[in-house]
């Protein structure tokens, strides 16, 4: 979780340099969280397909 919340806050530093935008901290907050939580859903999809293709490589012959 810490690392996607200092891309989320390095990224508000990019666009408050670059572009003259900038976020409160709460909505960093919130969007880190659902950064983390986006990124932990595919995680675990990911894990859930190779246990799959686990299981069907060892029913075929």
């Amino acid at each position: 979780k810490f690392d996607t919340l200092l891309w989320v806050l390095w990224n508000n530093r990019n666009n408050s340099v670059w572009n003259d935008v900038k976020e409160e901290g709460q909505q960093l907050g919130i969007k880190a969280l659902s950064m983390w939580n986006g990124l932990w859903a595919v995680q675990v999809q990911e894990i859930k397909n190779q246990h799959r293709e686990q299981d069907v490589q060892s029913v075929s012959w």
